[in-house]
C-alpha cells in the first residue's frame, strides 16, 4: 500500500494545531510550590492534530494539501512554516483574524514531560469564517484530482 501512495494527491482536512516543545533541565524545586524549577534552553516546534496526519502521509511519498482554520497570529505563521517545511500544500489553509491557533505546549525536563499547557479555543467557526473555509474548499481539492481525502 505504501508504494501506491508515493506521488498520490491526499487532502487532509481537520483540526490542525502547532506543538511547541520548551526543554530544559531541572535540579531543584520551587520555593512557593512542589514543582520543578526548568532552566529553559532550547525551544522546537511541529505540526500537530490534522498537521501531524498530513505530515505522516508526507513522509511516505504523497503529495499532501491541508485544509483548515487558524488563527492570523504567530503560532498560525509558524504552523504554515512547519507545512511547507514538510512539503505540504498550505493553500487550503484559512487565516481568520478573530480566532487563535491552537497551541500545545510541552515542558520537558532532562526528558521528562513536566506538563503541558494548552492554548486554545473551542467554539465552531464564525459564520462568515464557514463560508470562505473547509469543506468547500476541500470538495474542490476532491474534484481537482486528490486520489483520496482524510
Amino acid at each position: 500500500m505504501i508504494p501506491r501512495l508515493r506521488g498520490k494527491r491526499i487532502g487532509v482536512l481537520g483540526d490542525l494545531m502547532l506543538d511547541r516543545y520548551l526543554w530544559g533541565t531541572a535540579s531543584r524545586l520551587s520555593p512557593e510550590a512542589a514543582v520543578p524549577v526548568v532552566d529553559f534552553v532550547e525551544q522546537s516546534e511541529c505540526l500537530g492534530g490534522a498537521g501531524n496526519v498530513a505530515a505522516n502521509i508526507a513522509t511516505l511519498g504523497a503529495r499532501v494539501e491541508a485544509f483548515g482554520v487558524t488563527g492570523n497570529d504567530e503560532p498560525g505563521r509558524a504552523l504554515q512554516k512547519c507545512l511547507r517545511a514538510a512539503n505540504i500544500a498550505d493553500k487550503g489553509v484559512l487565516a481568520d483574524s478573530k480566532r487563535v491557533t491552537t497551541v500545545k505546549t510541552r515542558i520537558i525536563a532532562k526528558h521528562h514531560h513536566v506538563v503541558r499547557v494548552d492554548q486554545e479555543r473551542r467554539e465552531p467557526l464564525r459564520t462568515e469564517t464557514q463560508g470562505k473555509a473547509p469543506p468547500p474548499s476541500f470538495q474542490r481539492a476532491e474534484a481537482s484530482g486528490c486520489a483520496g481525502s482524510l
